[in-house]
């Protein structure tokens, strides 16, 4: 996104992390420009409590049907006979 940004002459600063439902007051108040990060159904109520489509606007996605889920490898899997978590 970044890149994308500095190529269309975009100043762009340093990417801050915070934690997920710190992201969209700041957002809703135009103190952060944008975030990438957005997961439906996980993120509908930090969305709304931020007021929603009156402050803040979902536009396009950069991963489609994305999955949130923990992995391991199968070695350790089959060693500890995990199935699932």
């Amino acid at each position: 996104m970044n890149i994308s940004l500095e190529k269309l002459g975009y100043k762009v600063e340093r990417p801050k992390q915070i934690e997920y439902p710190a992201i969209y007051i700041p957002l809703a108040h135009g103190d952060l420009e944008y975030s990438t990060v957005y997961y439906e159904p996980q993120h509908n109520e930090f969305f709304e409590n931020a007021a929603g489509e009156k402050n803040l606007e979902k536009v396009g996605r950069l991963t489609p049907d994305g999955i949130q889920r923990s992995e391991i490898d199968k070695k350790t899997a089959d060693k500890y006979k995990i199935t699932n978590f």
